[in-house]
C-alpha cells in the first residue's frame, strides 16, 4: 500500500481521489515542493531537531496530561515545524467565526465559556462544533455538487453549506480551533494540522496535534471523519501513525523536510527492521532522503546495500534516485546507466515514465 500511495501523490493524484492527500515527507517527493521549502530556510538554530532532538513523542489523546503544557508564554515554533501547519484557505473569516459560534450555542457554549476552556475541552468542541456542522459528502465528486458550488473551495464555504469529504473535515477542525485560540490564551502552544506529521501515508485525510513544551514536543492524531460516522475519534497505530517509535522519528522528521534527521532515523530503523519488503521500503526511503541531501554516494551505499536482498521489490524506485543523484550531482554516465537499467527491467513501472518524461 506505501508503494501505491506514494506513487499516486507523485503521479498528482490528489486531485483525482479528491484532494485528501495531507502535505507530507510523501508528497513532498515532488521536487518543486521541497525547492520552494529550501528557499525559504531559516537559519539551523530554528530547526525541530536542533531543539528537540529525538524528544519528539507521540501519545494517544486520551492520555496526554496537558496541566503541564505553558500557558502563559507562547514557545517559538521551529521553522521547519512551522512551515508544515496547514491554514486552511478562508474565504471569510467574519462569517465563519460567526457560524462557529452559532454552532458552539447549539452545543450549550457562549464566547466566555470558550475562553476558559481546557486545552483537552477545547480539542473537543472544535470536533464536536465540526460534526455538528458537517455531514460527509464527497464534495469532490459529485458532478451536480461541483456544477452547483465549484470545486475546491474555501473551508468556510464547505463549513457553511454543511458537506465536506474527510480532508474538509480535518480542515474544519483546524479552522475552528483557531478560532478558539483567538480567544482562549490556554491554546497558545498547541496547534492542529492535517495528519502529515510523523503518519502513515493513507488515501484519507485526518488531523495531528501538536503540543509545544519547553523540553519537548508532543504530538496526538484524532481522526474527526471516522469519529462523526461512528468511528473513533483517537488515532490508531497502524493504521494513523506507526507502532514503531522509530519508524514514527523517520517519518516526523522527514514530513518536517528535515532530510537529514529524517535519513538518521530510518538508518536506525534499517538496523532493527525484519523482513526483506520491510528493509526495501526503507532502503527506497533512504534512497529519496539522500538525493535530497545531494549525497550521489550514500544514494550508491543504499544501493548496494538492496541489492543484498536479492529482490525486486523497490528496485524500480531505487534505480530511479539512483539516476537522478548522479545526474544532479554525481556522474552523468552513471545516471544514463541507472536509466537504461530502469527501463530495461521496469519498462512499465511508474518511475520509468518519470524518466522517459524529461525534457
Amino acid at each position: 500500500m506505501k508503494k501505491i500511495w506514494r506513487n499516486l501523490v507523485l503521479l498528482g493524484a490528489s486531485f483525482a481521489i479528491g484532494y485528501s492527500i495531507p502535505f507530507s515527507f510523501q508528497s513532498c517527493k515532488n521536487l518543486d515542493v521541497v525547492k520552494k521549502f529550501e528557499k525559504k530556510v531559516k537559519p539551523r538554530k530554528t530547526r525541530t531537531y536542533d531543539i528537540y532532538g529525538e524528544r519528539i513523542f507521540y501519545q494517544d489523546f486520551s492520555k496526554i496530561d496537558f496541566s503541564s503544557v505553558e500557558k502563559e508564554k507562547e514557545l517559538v515554533v521551529p521553522w521547519d515545524l512551522g512551515f508544515i501547519l496547514e491554514h486552511p484557505k478562508i474565504k471569510d473569516k467574519e462569517k465563519l467565526e460567526g457560524l462557529v459560534f452559532e454552532e458552539a450555542r447549539k452545543l450549550g457554549y457562549t464566547k466566555e465559556s470558550i475562553s476558559k476552556l481546557s486545552i483537552k475541552d477545547a480539542i473537543l468542541l472544535s470536533v464536536e462544533v465540526v460534526a455538528s456542522r458537517i455531514n460527509y459528502y464527497d464534495v469532490d465528486h459529485d458532478k451536480k455538487f461541483i456544477k452547483e458550488h465549484g470545486a475546491f473551495l474555501p473551508i468556510d464555504v464547505y463549513f457553511e453549506l454543511g458537506k465536506g469529504d474527510c480532508d474538509k473535515y480535518a480542515s474544519a477542525v483546524i479552522a475552528v480551533f483557531d478560532v478558539f485560540k483567538d480567544l482562549n490564551k490556554n491554546l497558545k502552544n498547541v496547534y492542529i494540522t492535517n495528519s502529515g506529521i510523523g503518519h502513515i501515508p493513507q488515501p484519507h485525510d485526518w488531523n495531528a496535534i501538536i503540543i509545544l513544551y519547553e523540553n519537548k514536543i508532543v504530538v496526538s492524531h484524532i481522526d474527526p471523519t471516522f469519529y462523526d460516522n461512528g468511528g473513533k475519534l483517537e488515532g490508531e497505530k497502524g493504521f494513523h501513525i506507526p507502532e514503531n517509535n522509530l519508524e514514527f522519528l523517520a517519518r516526523f522528521y522527514s514530513d518536517i523536510l528535515d532530510f537529514k534527521a529524517g535519513s538518521i532515523y530510518y538508518s536506525k530503523l534499517l538496523d532493527v527492521a525484519e523482513g526483506k519488503q520491510s528493509k526495501a521500503e526503507i532502503l527506497a526511503d533512504l534512497a529519496y532522503l539522500y538525493f535530497q541531501l545531494k549525497e550521489p554516494q550514500k544514494v550508491e551505499e543504499v544501493r548496494n546495500e538492496f541489492l543484498k536482498l536479492n529482490v525486486k521489490y523497490e528496485m524500480d524506485e531505487i534505480l530511479y534516485y539512483s539516476y537522478e543523484a548522479e545526474k544532479h550531482y554525481g556522474d552523468t554516465k552513471k545516471a544514463e546507466e541507472f536509466k537504461r537499467q530502469l527501463v530495461k527491467l521496469f519498462p512499465d513501472s511508474y518511475w520509468t515514465r518519470l524518466v522517459l518524461e524529461e525534457r
